[in-house]
Parts: C-alpha cells; sequence; structure tokens
C-alpha cells in the first residue's frame, strides 16, 4: 500500500513533467515541420587546361601548326617544354600510329620521355587516339618545369599534342629561354636509337629504341644545344637497306611529318649551327651482292650536302661513319671520299667522324652511344669555336 505523502510527491512530479511537456511542445513541433537542410559534399575542382595553342609553350623541332590548338610532329627528338606553378601535370596527347606492329609483333606506338625540373621522371608509350597521361601528382606547390621529348622515330606515326592538364588553381608560367646552340642530326637506325636499351641480341623492338639516350641527343645535352633528330631505320642517302629508293633520306628531309609529302617544312623556323649526318650502312649493305655502288653513293651524298647547303649555308658539316664500320673495312672510305669530293669543291667545312665500336646487337647500346658522344664532342671542339660550358644545364 502506497503511502498518501509518497502518491502526493508522485503526482506532483507528474504534473511537473506534463507542464514542462506541454511547454516544449511548440517548438518540438515548429521543429519537425522546419524544412530539411540538404547535406552536400563539394565536388573536387576540375584539373585546369591548358591548350596547346598556348603562347607559353615552347616548342623544338619539327611541328605542323596547321591547326594551332593541334600541333603534329613526327621525327625524333620533337620536344615540348613548359613552366608552370601547382602541384600537378599530365599530358594530353593523340597517337596516330601508322598500323604495323615490329619483329616482337607489338603494335606500333609512340614513346616520350617526360622531365620535371630537369629530371627524366617518366617513360610513356601511347595508345591509339586521344588520352591524359598522368605524370606527377603530390609536387610542392612551386614553380616546376617539364619537357615531353619524342624518343622514337617519325615512321612509326605522327603525334598531336593537346596540351597539358594542371591541378586546381595552377598556372602556366612564361617559358624558359631558348637554348643558343642548336644541332641537327640526320641518320638511320644508328642515330635513331634501334636497340639502344636492349639487353643482348634479339628481335628489334619499338620499347628498346630512345633518341634521348643516343650520341646525338647526348652531344647536343652536353654543349647545351637543342637537338633534331631526322632519323629513319634501314633507309639510305642513295639506296636502303633491301635496295629500294623509297623515302631515302634527301626526300624524306623536306618533310614535317615522316611519311606525308605534302607537309613541308619551313627552313626558316629553326636553324642549326652544326648538322651531323651519319648515313651509309643501308646504301652499303648490298656490297658483295651486287655491283659496287661508290660512284653513285659518292654522287648522292655530295648532292644531299648542296641541298643542306641550300638551306643553311657554311654552316659545319660533320659525315660520321659507323659504328657497323669497322676499322679497316673499305665500306669506310665510302664516306672519307665524300668529304675528299666536298674539299675537292672548295667546301672546306665537312669533315670526317669515324665511330667504332658495336654495341647491342649491331646497334650502339647506351655504353657505347657515350663514347661515340665523347669522340663526336671532341671532334666539334676540334673544327669548330664551340666548347663545353664550365657548368653544363640539366638534361633536356
Amino acid at each position: 500500500m502506497i503511502h498518501l505523502l509518497h502518491r502526493r510527491a508522485a503526482v506532483s512530479v507528474l504534473s511537473v513533467m506534463l507542464l514542462m511537456l506541454l511547454a516544449a511542445t511548440p517548438a518540438c513541433k515548429a521543429a519537425s515541420e522546419a524544412p530539411t537542410m540538404p547535406v552536400t559534399i563539394s565536388p573536387e575542382e576540375p584539373p585546369v587546361t591548358i591548350g596547346a595553342d598556348n603562347p607559353l609553350f615552347q616548342y623544338i623541332g619539327r611541328f605542323d601548326f596547321s591547326d594551332p590548338a593541334a600541333p603534329k610532329c613526327a621525327w625524333s627528338g620533337s620536344a615540348i617544354r613548359a613552366r608552370f606553378q601547382g602541384t600537378a601535370v599530365s599530358v594530353i596527347l593523340e597517337d596516330f600510329p601508322i598500323g604495323r606492329t615490329d619483329e616482337l609483333s607489338a603494335p606500333f606506338a609512340n614513346w616520350f620521355e617526360v622531365l620535371i625540373d630537369g629530371e627524366q621522371v617518366k617513360s610513356i608509350v601511347l595508345c591509339p587516339g586521344r588520352r591524359v597521361y598522368k605524370i606527377r601528382s603530390k609536387m610542392k606547390d612551386a614553380r616546376h618545369s617539364i619537357t615531353i621529348f619524342k624518343r622514337t622515330e617519325g615512321y612509326i606515326g605522327r603525334v598531336i599534342f593537346h596540351g597539358l592538364e594542371l591541378s586546381p588553381g595552377a598556372k602556366l608560367l612564361a617559358p624558359p629561354p631558348r637554348l643558343s646552340r642548336r644541332i641537327e642530326f640526320i641518320g638511320d637506325s644508328i642515330t635513331a636509337g634501334l636497340d639502344l636499351m636492349k639487353i643482348g641480341v634479339g628481335a628489334s623492338s619499338i620499347a628498346c629504341e630512345n633518341f634521348y639516350h643516343t650520341y646525338a641527343a647526348l652531344t647536343a645535352r652536353a654543349f647545351n644545344a637543342e637537338v633534331v633528330g631526322i632519323t629513319y631505320s634501314g633507309n639510305g642517302v642513295h639506296t636502303n637497306a633491301g635496295g629500294g629508293k623509297k623515302d631515302v633520306l634527301p626526300i624524306v628531309y623536306s618533310r614535317i611529318i615522316t611519311h606525308d609529302p605534302e607537309s613541308k617544312w619551313d627552313f626558316g623556323k629553326w636553324k642549326p649551327q652544326i648538322v651531323v649526318i651519319n648515313l651509309g650502312a643501308n646504301d652499303l649493305t648490298g656490297m658483295g651482292r651486287r655491283k659496287d655502288p661508290y660512284e653513285e653513293y659518292v654522287a648522292s651524298y655530295v648532292r644531299f650536302i648542296g641541298q643542306i647547303r641550300g638551306h643553311y649555308g657554311n654552316i659545319p658539316i660533320f659525315c660520321a661513319a659507323g659504328p657497323l664500320f669497322w676499322p679497316g673495312d673499305p665500306k669506310r672510305k665510302f664516306s672519307t671520299d665524300v668529304v675528299n669530293a666536298m674539299h675537292k669543291k672548295g667546301d672546306k667545312n665537312v669533315h670526317y667522324v669515324g665511330f667504332s665500336g658495336i654495341g647491342g646487337d649491331l646497334h650502339p647500346d647506351a655504353a657505347n652511344s657515350r663514347t661515340m658522344a665523347d669522340m663526336l664532342i671532341k671532334a666539334i671542339c676540334e673544327h669548330t669555336d664551340w666548347k663545353l660550358p664550365k657548368t653544363r644545364r640539366g638534361a633536356r
């Protein structure tokens, strides 16, 4: 039995609680009738896209600017340089391989080396069509430089550069100063860097071709010079490997895009101070199997030098041989005789360079490329007023 005092106390407590509930009801009702505020998630900021027609991009080599927003290139060493402020960068490229496969049955594709702040950070192999290739993210929010360097040769196919994607809020800056020195290299697979990265012997692979590490690019970087490579594996100055004459170097030399006869290069846009020619290995592969092509070879080579002279004037031209030509090989004299023929014509600014040593599988490997670069650097210093800079800049 509940005591009367306890019952009264309980009633009093209940009364107080009821009054509190009634007082709170209007506020609860108002809260329940208030519109529900949506929960929002801030979308991720999109990257900043910098189109290829931005004037702050710096182009090195032969580019077709018929569409300024989609410049095309093909030759080895074609490069784009830029500076930016940001924390991430991607490259927008579109590949148009010609549809063949290499000796390992891998489909043709172009490769690029990418440098950030002068450091080689990534090799990218392109897929057909337009793609965005991520290069680096989570970088320090500071000023950075980027160089996109085409390491494969022109017969693989052309590439369109569409620009960069940068981190949100990033911006393009004024480009680095142009290098004052320029060297043009004209050659076959030796200069293109075919098999340069291959270990041992075997079939040739596009993945093992790398112009960036050839004697040509190494020489240019040693002199702080821009480099352009007009290279075509299997082709010669008079006759291609196997005896054909289609697209010998004097024919394709005037093109922007290797396979496009209509893409005519304007030689006034980029003039080298030195030209290095390394041809003859494919012209002379038939020695012993067909008539000695000596006279035709020398005459074609002399005409080609005249073609180059017409564009660039009396600049030093170096005619290189090898390293497929070993010491004592009678085919070496074919190139020296070209130089002698030019001297007899009164052109004393043509010089001979003979490379020795074979690396890789009948092509120079990385170590031999460095040896070749040292030999060429020495020859350039001997026959020109160029000297190696006291402080070399970082790799391009």
